[in-house]
């Protein structure tokens, strides 16, 4: 019994996230981006590192640092002007950010730096971020294209472990052409995509804060998979077999 939530939490929690489309000028939110700062009225409070990636529809955030305050959260997000209006769909965050919170940001974009405010119990929050520059968008503003055929942002539906069904809680993943991020309730994984060669998928783990094992998955750690598309590219199915039995994530798109 054990086993199953041990292989069954890993698979929940190890794959993820992303879909960048192409860009009108009044979209210059979207894309991968760095925090360097943040305030509270106008106060410095600090520059522990976040990273934020944005899409069309999605807004997802990982908070790396310090320990007690990583978390991430994946929203949905409608757009009105100069504000972003987002509503929390799956967090790990569930004291600060629940699901179902609904946030809106006022955005500022000029010269890779974006600016985001919002009001909160404590009063006017701000955050300044760089955009991250993608490998084959030197320079550019646009979103990352994509080389392969899995960027989206998901909506897991089901996990199983040798064939048995062992989970159904909802997590998001949005997958670009070189990054896989992952939220559910109970924690975020951040990978970088290194290799596709068909449906054999190469990844690099980056960061992740799930109840594992001390020394579990540190930075660095090469995590091989095979991820298949069915349903006319709707369904997306991860099989991981580095655990002894066949781990399998059912994902659907939501975009």
């Amino acid at each position: 019994m054990e086993s199953t939530k041990y292989f069954s939490g890993i698979s929940l929690f190890i794959f993820l996230v992303f879909f960048p489309a192409l860009l009108a000028a009044s979209e210059s939110y979207i894309g991968i981006w760095k925090r360097d700062s943040h305030y509270l009225n106008e106060r410095l409070m600090g520059r522990e590192p976040a990273s934020l990636v944005i899409t069309t529809d999605a807004f997802n955030k990982v908070v790396k640092a310090p320990p007690e305050q990583a978390c991430g959260m994946s929203a949905s997000l409608s757009v009105q002007g100069d504000k972003l209006h987002t509503r929390v769909v799956v967090s790990s965050c569930p004291s600060t950010i629940p699901a179902g919170k609904e946030i809106t940001y006022t955005y500022q974009v000029s010269a890779g730096k974006m600016t985001l405010t919002h009001a909160s119990s404590r009063g006017r929050v701000k955050e300044i971020f760089s955009k991250e520059v993608q490998a084959g968008t030197p320079g550019s503003t646009q979103a990352e294209p994509c080389a392969h055929p899995y960027c989206g942002t998901w909506l897991r539906t089901a996990t199983y472990v040798g064939g048995k069904l062992t989970h159904t809680e909802p997590s998001t993943a949005v997958i670009t052409d070189k990054t896989y991020w992952a939220v559910a309730a109970a924690c975020y994984n951040l990978l970088d995509i290194m290799s596709v060669e068909e449906t054999r998928v190469l990844l690099k783990m980056v960061r992740h804060n799930c109840p594992t094992p001390a020394g579990f998955m540190p930075p660095g750690h090469l995590v091989p998979g095979t991820w298949k598309l069915t349903e006319n590219g709707e369904k997306l199915s991860i099989i991981d077999t580095n655990y002894g039995v066949a781990v399998t994530t059912d994902f659907k798109r939501l975009k």
